[in-house]
């Protein structure tokens, strides 16, 4: 299932069990996140809860209070010990639309841990093969030499002293697991303000 970065998600899972239903993820099967038996429910780990009453009617979704990117996983939901629910949880691609001027710093937040690439698209270019401006992994990038100059990389990748060209649409691609994680679509304008005089005598 796919939501929005920061929603809550409801992880579902309905079957018949009288004994202890606990989710856990694929790659940490002995950490649980929430479990529930006939007394209550207990959230382990902050962030995840099950709901007792939809527990006594069979029904043992998993809420995820806000998703974000470290939430992306494969979760098991097991009864006594016994697999009974696998759900897979995906983030949408954000969407940003943004407004710059020339000579201005274009900042693109990188919320993934794992090597991104970041792609710029020229709208109106007659190559329909984005620039791969950079890619990121951990502390170390590497840009297009048209580009290296005016890239600086911290906690998030910043272009500077913008120019005309560009103006288009950024993507930024999580590489590991082959998601796109947001793009920006860039317009870039010229800072000037335009007057209009009027007299009127």
């Amino acid at each position: 299932m796919r939501v929005k970065l920061n929603d809550s998600a409801i992880l579902p899972c309905s079957e018949t069990c009288s004994g202890l239903v606990r989710w856990t993820v694929l790659t940490k099967p002995t950490d649980p996140l929430a479990e529930c038996d006939q007394t209550s429910c207990r959230s382990v780990k902050e962030g995840y809860q099950m709901i007792h009453d939809q527990y006594l009617k069979g029904d043992f979704s998993l809420i995820i209070n806000e998703a974000d990117f470290g939430e992306r996983n494969s979760y098991i939901c097991k009864c006594d010990g016994k697999d009974i629910c696998d759900v897979s949880l995906r983030l949408m691609p954000s969407e940003y639309s943004k407004q710059k001027y020339l000579e201005e710093t274009l900042i693109l937040d990188l919320p993934v841990s794992e090597p991104v690439k970041v792609t710029f698209y020229r709208i109106g270019d007659t190559d329909p093969n984005p620039v791969n401006l950079c890619e990121v992994e951990g502390r170390e990038i590497q840009c297009d030499p048209s580009y290296e100059e005016r890239v600086e990389f911290q906690a998030s990748l910043q272009l500077k002293d913008l120019t005309d060209s560009d103006g288009g649409i950024y993507t930024i691609v999580d590489t590991k697991n082959k998601e796109t994680v947001s793009t920006y679509k860039i317009t870039v304008r010229d800072g000037k303000e335009n007057w209009t005089w009027s007299y009127t005598g």
